[in-house]
C-alpha cells in the first residue's frame, strides 16, 4: 500500500520524482547562466616605437589568456587603435559587448611598458587600470598573463606579489626594476697621449664585458682577465718599442638617458690593470753594423681610472651596437715620467 502523508493523503512517488528532476534542471539552468562566458571587446593597441608584429602578437596573446579563462573575446582588426576610455566606450556599445579592454605598448630603451585598462559596458571609468614593464619583447607574456588574470577577477590592479616573484627568472619587472646582465664584445684603439706607454702611437684593445641596464644607470664590468691592449709584437721579437695593458678587473658606471631606440650614457670607471712597457730604445750603430736592442721592461700592477661615455647606434636594446669614447689613466709612473694614459674609442656588440 502506498505511504500516506501526515495529513492523511497519499504521496505519489512519481510526483516526487518529477519535482526532483525539475529542481535539478532549474539549478542547472541557473548555474549555466551564472557561468555563461562574458564577451570582452579587445581593441587594437596604440604603440610608441614598438614594431607592429610585436603589438599584434601581444594582443593575440592577451586574447588567448582571456579565452582560457572562459571569456568570449571579440578582436576586430579594422578598428583604429584605442588607448582612451571615450573611444573604448563607444566601441563597446557598438559591438554590444559586456566589457572592453584597451591599452598601449611603449618602448623605453630596451624595455616595453604595457599600459592596459578594462571597463564594463556603459561605465565611465575602468574597473581595471595598470601598467607593467617587460625587459624585452620575449618577457611580455608574463606581464600580459598577470593583467589577464586581474581582468578575469575584476581586480583594479595586477597581482604584483606573484608577478614580481616570477620576474626574477622571466626578465619581466615592474617599472624601475632590474634587468639581466648581457655579454658584450669590445674592440677599439687606445691612442696614448704625449709620450706615454713608452711612446707608442696606438694600441689595439679587445675585451669581454658584462653590461647591465639598471633604471637610468649604465653598468659595465670587464670579465676578470678578459681585456687586453697591446702594441709591438707582444714579446715575440721586440724590434720596436712596445706596450701591453692587461685588464685584470674593471667596472664602469654612470647615468643613462633613453630616447626611443637611442641611448646615451656618461660615467666613470675604476680597475686593476697589469701594465708592461718596453722603454729601452734601440741603439743604431754605424752603417754595416748590427743594431743593439738591449731592451728593459718596466712593468707594474696598478689602479686605473676611466672617464667618458657612449651611445647606442644600432639595435633595440636586446642586440645592439654601441660607440664608446673614454679617457684611460694608470695611477702610477710606469715606462718613465710620461706614465701610461690615453684616449680610447671603439665599439661594443652586446647580445
Amino acid at each position: 500500500m502506498p505511504p500516506r502523508s501526515i495529513h492523511g493523503t497519499r504521496e505519489n512517488p512519481m510526483s516526487r520524482t518529477r519535482l526532483l528532476s525539475a529542481a535539478i534542471l532549474l539549478m542547472a539552468v541557473f548555474a549555466g547562466t551564472a557561468v555563461a562566458a562574458e564577451t570582452i571587446l579587445l581593441l587594437p593597441f596604440s604603440s610608441f616605437d614598438v614594431g607592429a608584429p610585436t603589438v599584434e602578437a601581444a594582443r593575440a596573446f592577451l586574447a588567448g589568456e582571456l579565452e582560457v579563462r572562459d571569456h568570449v573575446v571579440l578582436r576586430p582588426d579594422d578598428h583604429p587603435a584605442c588607448d582612451r576610455i571615450d573611444c573604448a566606450r563607444a566601441a563597446c556599445a557598438a559591438a554590444a559587448a559586456e566589457k572592453v579592454a584597451y591599452g598601449s605598448l611603449i618602448r623605453l630603451g630596451p624595455k616595453i611598458a604595457v599600459h592596459l585598462a578594462a571597463a564594463r559596458a556603459g561605465e565611465e571609468s575602468p574597473f581595471f587600470l595598470d601598467q607593467l614593464t617587460a625587459s624585452d619583447e620575449g618577457a611580455l607574456d608574463e606581464a600580459l598573463r598577470a593583467m589577464a588574470a586581474a581582468i578575469d577577477r575584476e581586480d583594479p590592479r595586477a597581482d604584483r606579489s606573484r608577478f614580481e616573484s616570477r620576474s626574477m627568472l622571466s626578465g619581466v619587472v615592474p617599472a624601475g626594476g632590474p634587468s639581466r646582465p648581457r655579454l658584450g664584445f669590445h674592440a677599439g684603439l687606445l691612442f696614448p697621449t704625449g709620450e706615454s706607454y713608452g711612446g707608442v702611437d696606438r694600441m689595439v684593445n679587445l675585451r669581454l664585458a658584462l653590461q647591465n641596464e639598471l633604471p637610468a644607470i649604465h653598468v659595465e664590468m670587464t670579465l676578470p682577465m678578459a681585456g687586453l691592449a697591446w702594441s709591438g709584437h707582444l714579446g715575440e721579437s721586440w724590434d720596436d718599442e712596445g706596450a701591453v695593458d692587461w685588464t685584470l678587473f674593471d667596472i664602469f658606471a654612470g647615468p643613462r638617458v633613453d630616447r626611443g631606440r637611442q641611448s646615451f650614457h656618461l660615467g666613470v670607471g675604476v680597475g686593476l690593470h697589469h701594465v708592461r712597457i718596453d722603454s729601452s730604445p734601440c741603439i743604431y750603430r754605424p752603417e754595416g753594423l748590427a743594431v743593439d736592442c738591449s731592451h728593459g721592461d718596466d712593468e707594474t700592477t696598478a689602479l686605473t681610472g676611466d672617464l667618458g661615455g657612449g651611445a647606442r647606434i644600432l639595435g633595440d636594446g636586446t642586440n645592439e651596437l654601441n660607440f664608446i669614447l673614454r679617457y684611460h689613466h694608470v695611477f702610477v709612473d710606469v715606462g718613465g715620467e710620461e706614465g701610461a694614459h690615453g684616449i680610447y674609442f671603439g665599439f661594443s656588440a652586446v647580445l
